[in-house]
């Protein structure tokens, strides 16, 4: 898991230069709690575009909610892509160490969790364990392709230096 990650971190900057555009499809769900019981549900489907220079824009295709949320009012969206090849990553008024950041051996610890074949090539599902548990770090998994060193996938939450005041999850 060491050596793909160090191949990550010294291509990381190449694939950051050729990125010029993308799209995506999202879901996104708003659960509200009150106290102990559920306040409503609110759901999207969108379709997602950036472009170099510019910020995300979204296309509601389908959204659903509980009846008890008034009219136009909350709309789970996507909002801001995580880029997680960045070396810092701000978020809610956090700077977190990427998980590839340039000096993520400090913080981080891996491991090769298993190796799977995608569109004819090979790809890394790397767990990521955070060293501190005051820091700002992520756990979870990261996807990497095998020639390229790019990162394919992320499915990281946050450790536990990151709260948000009166919300538990």
């Amino acid at each position: 898991a060491y050596a793909i990650i160090r191949k990550a971190i010294a291509r990381k900057r190449e694939w950051a230069r050729l990125r010029r555009s993308y799209e995506f499809k999202a879901f996104t769900r708003l659960t509200i709690y009150r106290d102990t019981s559920l306040a409503g549900i609110t759901e999207s489907y969108t379709n997602g575009y950036w472009q170099k220079g510019d910020s995300i824009h979204e296309v509601i295709v389908q959204k659903r909610e509980t009846k008890n949320l008034p009219e136009a009012g909350l709309i789970p969206s996507v909002g801001e892509i995580v880029n997680f090849t960045d070396d810092v990553i701000e978020y809610s008024g956090y700077k977190f160490v990427g998980p590839i950041a340039g000096n993520a051996f400090d913080y981080y610890n891996y491991r090769l969790l298993r190796t799977f074949r995608k569109n004819n090539f090979q790809v890394y599902e790397i767990e990521v364990m955070p060293q501190s548990r005051i820091v700002p770090l992520f756990s979870g998994e990261i996807s990497i392709a095998d020639s390229s060193y790019a990162v394919m996938g992320a499915s990281l939450r946050p450790n536990q230096a990151f709260t948000i005041p009166f919300v538990s999850d």
